[in-house]
């Protein structure tokens, strides 16, 4: 069992985003709670309002975050060990740090590649073949 963070959007439209990052999510989502489970998909059962506010236990903390939802649902977040996760339409896509600024194309630094996902190698973006830099602000710039 792992301890994983859950985030749901602000303002929900129950699609996938496609430009979240984990820089810019603080401005979208909102930290609701902790959960013990032991994967994404557990969170997720967790996440339900059947499960977790069967009667309602849920609504105060919702309205005080200034939620409208209590089921986690398509494009909420689960975090863990500085890695994010937004629940997509079937299943879950990893969040990268940044966007290209060229082609917003996702952004994954050399040192996260896994299963053959990788958008910059050799401080070029591969889908547009424009130079990467990084700046102060941690925003990707050409």
């Amino acid at each position: 069992m792992a301890k994983y963070q859950v985030f749901y959007k602000k303002y929900p439209t129950f699609l996938e985003d496609g430009k979240l990052t984990i820089d810019e999510m603080h401005k979208s989502h909102v930290f609701v709670k902790n959960v013990e489970a032991s994967s994404l998909e557990d969170v997720f059962a967790v996440m339900q309002g059947e499960n977790w506010s069967p009667n309602g236990e849920a609504r105060d903390l919702i309205l005080k975050k200034g939620l409208h939802h209590t089921s986690m649902s398509i494009g909420d977040v689960i975090g863990l060990n500085n890695q994010y996760w937004e629940v997509a339409f079937i299943g879950f896509t990893e969040l990268p740090k940044y966007l290209c600024i060229h082609c917003e194309t996702p952004v994954y630094p050399e040192a996260l590649r896994r299963e053959n996902i990788c958008y910059y190698e050799d401080g070029y973006c591969l889908n547009c073949s424009q130079e990467i830099k990084l700046r102060r602000s941690n925003r990707i710039y050409l």
